[in-house]
């Protein structure tokens, strides 16, 4: 809040007394101080962004200017050779420039590298504050988005929908990653040391679904889910009679290369239990096992 009476300074007033009256000058000296100092950092950061215009200007205008007197234009029939084009519209009766083309012109700072630019002048264009820049290295500005040399983009506020993309995509550069390999028509899970993980194939006429864990890695047991409209089935790779274990509407079974299975049926209402290669001996077997003894199943105590 500021007090009700002294001697303005600003929108507020300094308060002092008679006995006070001899502090008045240094009071309004520290006060014109302050202010003055606000006022020299504001003037030299108004230089400070005068004196980067003015370099882009410069280094626009001599660019320009060589692009005139060390170069030339010539006309052959339909075909134009030039190395500066620049846009100009009539805006109010002034010429301004809202685009051109350059052919990687070299001036004092080396050469600017663009081939196209719109919605600003060359001297934006080269401080990289114009709408759209096409550069010489592929890289380019479009709006919001920029696209480096290696290609990578960034968009920065801006909605990508609708995006066709055809190729090979990678997900990242190192550490686990995905591939989406098109000559595979797969998707493929691959950790940091390039080993592939797992797989997503189509399969089947694409009516099907495989999926494979660890294809590529030896110290893992490889394993496939085949996903299709009427159930599912999981199978192990890893050698000694590894099980399959297959899920449908009406059956769930789990067998092995060496014929030995356990399946469950809905058969018409009812349920039929299958097992094949059931213990005949309850020799050596733990407590809980079922065991076959003739035809009477039993259970070890």
């Amino acid at each position: 809040m500021c007090p009700s009476s002294g001697v303005v300074v600003g929108k507020c007033f300094i308060v002092f007394g008679s006995k006070d009256k001899n502090n008045i000058q240094t009071i309004l000296t520290a006060i014109w101080y302050e202010n003055a100092g606000k006022a020299i950092q504001d003037k030299l950061k108004s230089y400070s962004d005068d004196a980067q215009t003015s370099a882009e200007e410069a280094q626009s205008t001599a660019t320009t200017a060589k692009a005139v007197t060390d170069n030339f234009t010539t006309i052959n029939g339909g075909l134009v050779m030039t190395t500066l084009i620049k846009m100009i519209r009539k805006i109010a009766g002034v010429d301004v420039e809202t685009g051109g083309l350059s052919a990687n012109i070299k001036n004092d700072s080396g050469y600017d590298n663009i081939i196209l630019w719109g919605g600003g002048t060359y001297a934006q264009a080269l401080a990289n504050l114009a709408k759209i820049i096409l550069r010489h290295d592929g890289s380019a500005k479009l709006g919001k988005m920029t696209i480096d040399v290696n290609g990578n983009i960034t968009a920065n506020d801006a909605v990508m929908n609708n995006i066709t993309a055809t190729g090979k995509i990678i997900s990242n550069d190192s550490g686990n990653k995905i591939v989406m390999d098109p000559t595979k028509r797969a998707i493929l899970l691959q950790n940091g040391n390039g080993e592939i993980i797992g797989t997503f194939y189509f399969f089947e006429n694409a009516v099907e679904l495989l999926i494979e864990l660890a294809p590529s890695t030896p110290q893992y047991q490889k394993q496939s889910v085949r996903v299709y409209p009427n159930g599912i089935t999981i199978a192990g790779d890893g050698g000694g009679g590894s099980p399959t274990l297959t899920m449908t509407k009406f059956r769930i079974s789990l067998t092995s290369a060496n014929g030995l299975e356990f399946s469950v049926n809905e058969n018409y209402g009812s349920l039929d239990v299958n097992m094949k290669g059931l213990s005949t001996s309850a020799a050596s077997l733990p407590s809980g096992r079922l065991w076959r003894d003739g035809t009477t199943l039993r259970i070890v105590p």
